[in-house]
């Protein structure tokens, strides 16, 4: 915010030049020879008698230490002053330091009042940021349809950060509004064209897709790299990508790890697990174990499934880390409890360890129809895993559910298992397994 106020100076002085010709433009000219100092000295008269807009300059001296002791709270008190005789960029100003607790106390509702204030005089910014607060019901209730509408009227004239928010709301059809590619790349390409990088990563990622336009590598990876220049991590990240898989440029994994290690460098989970499959596995560039799970472990360590899931499989084998069922059985209950299946059936190594835990995911993954899981629990029960004697009903049970499932397998083992049951036990097993299926695997075990 403070760099924001620093770019706004200069308008301020610019805009009240005709007011009180002589001091303001002498403040001017002691502004741009960097004698805060007399610029102060000539802004605080003028200031005191009632001038908004040296209130506001005045104001934003404060809140940035130039020629005077940095303080937030007299800043924000000159900055009322010139906002409550209706100046809107003060307005707008003054709504951004009460969202952010900049100088006065914290207040997401008085935030909105100023804001509203500024809008309805026609301020872009102030209505782009009445559109984020319905949009995200910060300080007010949320209403995309009403954040829509201030979106529009900030996109209008032209601001970038309202037009890709357009975008967004008919990218996702939040709040009862229609989804809508086609509209929504309408809307990212105006922001994109403007320079706004986020909005240049979104329609190259809408042409990579295929999302409101037809499938176009070339024209994607045009704005991924429009993106990437400013320093946009997911368009670095997305550059990798399609360097990696080929997708409109031949495959290069040199050229996949340089983009990777860009956004990598700035903390992006997704590239981080791609320069460390690249570097653990050797594909394409040097093999180097160490510094391929060193990038593994941030990606997991930020919440990225599927390098929590190699991460796993990493301790399990002792692979660039020392072995550790331990770390192991966390790294792949992290991964499997945001839904990468794999990893639930990964954990059935382990059980001799992790017995209730592995049990359970065992149980949740053979729910959703995974046949390694349901054979898993088969093995558990009819080996004596866990029970003081093998249960050869559950075991056939389990068997008998992956061979319905399409498991070839399982119908020999079928046989086998058979030979050490009762003709009783068996029919139970068979009804069990009904159940079951009807049940759709759950509550089975």
């Amino acid at each position: 915010m403070r760099e924001y106020l620093t770019a706004v100076i200069v308008v301020l002085l610019q805009c009240v030049g005709s007011v009180i010709a002589g001091p303001l433009e002498d403040a001017r000219d002691a502004y741009e020879r960097k004698d805060y100092a007399a610029a102060i000295g000539l802004l605080r008269p003028l200031a005191q008698q009632g001038n908004s807009a040296a209130q506001a300059t005045l104001a934003s001296l404060y809140f940035e230490g130039k020629g005077i002791a940095k303080d937030d709270k007299e800043a924000a008190y000159w900055l009322r002053l010139s906002a409550a005789q209706g100046e809107a960029r003060s307005q707008y100003l003054l709504g951004l330091l009460l969202e952010n607790g900049l100088g006065v106390v914290q207040s997401d509702m008085e935030a909105h009042k100023w804001y509203l204030l500024a809008a309805i005089q026609g301020h872009a910014d102030a209505a782009e940021m009445l559109g984020i607060q319905y949009y995200n019901g910060k300080g007010i209730k949320q209403d995309y349809a009403v954040a829509l509408n201030w979106f529009r009227q900030a996109a209008a004239q032209g601001n970038t950060e309202a037009q890709h928010n357009i975008g967004a709301i008919y990218l996702e059809g939040l709040g009862g509004i229609n989804q809508d590619y086609a509209e929504a790349l309408k809307w990212y390409r105006l922001a994109a064209v403007q320079g706004n990088r986020q909005a240049q990563y979104n329609v190259g990622a809408l042409h990579r897709d295929g999302l409101g336009t037809k499938v176009d590598y070339d024209e994607a990876l045009k704005w991924f790299r429009l993106s990437a220049a400013s320093g946009f991590p997911q368009a670095q990240s997305n550059i990798g990508s399609m360097y990696f898989a080929g997708q409109g440029v031949s495959s290069d994994y040199a050229e996949a790890l340089k983009w990777f290690q860009l956004a990598a460098d700035q903390g992006f989970a997704r590239a981080q697990y791609g320069v460390g499959i690249l570097l653990f596995n050797g594909i394409g560039v040097s093999w180097d174990r160490a510094k391929g799970a060193y990038w593994l472990r941030l990606a997991a360590t930020q919440g990225f499934p599927d390098a929590q899931m190699q991460l796993g499989m990493m301790y399990y084998k002792g692979e660039g880390v020392e072995k550790d069922f331990l770390e192991a059985s966390k790294w792949y209950k992290l991964a499997a409890a945001q839904g990468v299946d794999k990893a639930k059936p990964d954990l059935s190594p382990l059980y001799g360890r992790y017995q209730e835990d592995v049990l359970k995911w065992y149980r949740l993954a053979a729910a959703e129809g995974n046949t390694k899981a349901q054979k898993g629990l088969a093995i558990i029960h009819g080996n004596n895993y866990y029970e003081k004697d093998n249960d050869n009903v559950r075991a056939y049970m389990w068997y008998k559910i992956a061979s319905l499932s399409g498991d070839s397998e399982s119908n020999s083992v079928l046989d086998i298992i058979t030979q050490r049951m009762t003709p009783e036990q068996r029919e139970e097993a068979e009804k069990m397994a009904i159940t079951c299926l009807k049940n759709l695997a759950k509550g089975c075990d």
